[in-house]
């Protein structure tokens, strides 16, 4: 049985090492992290296939961004490169699943 996840995050300098329950507190971290004060109405839902990320950015607060990813690790991490490919950076993800 899936326990959650251990994931590192390497952004150049850097190597950070984590766990969290749930591909959604992931994202959820993450997104925070790039667009920061900028964040507006985040949405993450999921059902047994995918992960529906929604939200608003900008000081403005009228760029909007989907995306749509499988729900698995290892689409979360393709999507958080994608993320960070967004925000100018070349950091590094890895997710692996913790089993009790």
């Amino acid at each position: 049985m899936n326990e959650g996840y251990a994931w590192a995050w390497y952004d150049g300098e850097d190597v950070y090492a984590n766990t969290t329950e749930s591909l959604k507190s992931l994202i959820e971290e993450i997104i925070e992290y790039y667009f920061g004060d900028y964040i507006k109405d985040l949405t993450i839902d999921s059902n047994d296939n995918q992960i529906y990320i929604d939200f608003f950015h900008d000081d403005d607060d009228t760029t909007h961004s989907s995306f749509i990813c499988g729900n698995n690790y290892q689409e979360v991490k393709e999507l958080l490169k994608s993320l960070a490919m967004v925000q100018d950076r070349e950091d590094i993800f890895d997710i692996k699943p913790l089993f009790k």
